[in-house]
């Protein structure tokens, strides 16, 4: 009898297996729920119950340990206890874990890793970098000339522009290959002086020309920037020493600008103007375009 009932119980695994091989399966705590979906495999079905998938800790997105040998759209929920700490759905897609997209925000604001591996930032997930001039890289045209001269200790020099006449210095500029095309720019100067500005103004103009490449400049027209220092617009006093940022206006349309256009431009301190009243040295130590960028780089030399 015991034997029987062994070969009974043997039959009766193998035929369950088969069936289950051959069919689709139905889990469900809804007893009149008898029809899976026809394209479905596996039909999970309930009002008041969830899918728990497996839980795993990975420690990263190229983890390979946690799950050996994972396979192209196996899904786990990382519980975000170790190295991969951003807990949630992910996804193998073959060469790393990656988060689905979610709705709301989400399908607008994402970074995004195409086949090639060209990465995008979309929507409010730009972000944005600094585009750097030095002072030793800005060049004058004999005329204006201001003095390259010591700023701090005994060899620190930089372009000094003093008050009561037009000093000016010249460079060009090339945006770079994560600029996200079309957005504006934003201009700053960076400077400082011996002298205490306290609430006495100083005016910076920025004259540019912006132009794509297969694009002509003007010959004799341009367009102009001009700021103030803080102190001027808040009545902050200013120190001696102390390192000011001026924006340069509100901004500079980028629209229909690519990557790889280039400004030609030539800041100036306008110390004769009316409404310069700073009476001391202005040191340059920097100027700046706050750029918004939304890939990193570019596939291509001149195309996004």
């Amino acid at each position: 009898m015991k034997r029987y009932n062994f070969y009974l119980i043997l039959f009766s695994i193998i035929t369950i297996s088969s069936s289950l091989k051959a069919q689709q399966v139905i889990v469900t705590d809804n007893a009149s729920y008898t029809t899976p979906a026809s394209g479905a495999m596996l039909d999970v079905n309930s009002t008041s119950k969830g899918f728990m998938p497996p839980r795993v800790a990975l420690v990263s997105i190229t983890d390979v340990t946690t799950i050996a040998n994972p396979s192209t759209g196996l899904v786990v929920y990382n519980t975000g206890d170790v190295g991969l700490t951003v807990a949630g759905l992910y996804y193998w897609n073959g060469t790393i874990w990656t988060k689905p997209m979610t709705g709301g925000t989400g399908d607008t604001n994402y970074m995004a890793i195409a086949d090639d591996g060209t990465v995008t930032l979309n929507g409010a997930a730009t972000t944005y970098n600094d585009l750097l001039i030095n002072p030793s890289t800005a060049r004058n045209n004999g005329n204006n000339v201001p003095t390259w001269a010591l700023f701090v200790n005994t060899n620190m020099f930089t372009w000094t522009f003093a008050d009561g006449s037009l000093k000016e210095v010249t460079f060009t500029v090339q945006l770079p290959h994560d600029y996200k095309e079309g957005s504006t720019i934003f201009p700053h100067v960076h400077w400082s002086s011996t002298a205490a500005p306290g609430t006495q103004r100083i005016k910076w103009v920025l004259e540019y020309q912006w132009v794509n490449h297969e694009s002509s400049f003007a010959a004799s027209s341009s367009s102009s920037e001009s700021g103030f220092a803080l102190a001027g617009v808040t009545g902050r006093s200013v120190a001696a020493y102390e390192h000011i940022i001026t924006p340069l206006g509100s901004g500079i349309s980028g629209t229909g600008k690519t990557i790889s256009s280039v400004l030609v431009c030539r800041l100036y301190r306008d110390g004769a103007a009316a409404d310069d009243t700073f009476t001391g040295d202005a040191f340059l130590l920097s100027t700046d375009f706050h750029y918004e960028i939304d890939s990193f780089g570019s596939r291509n030399p001149f195309v996004k």
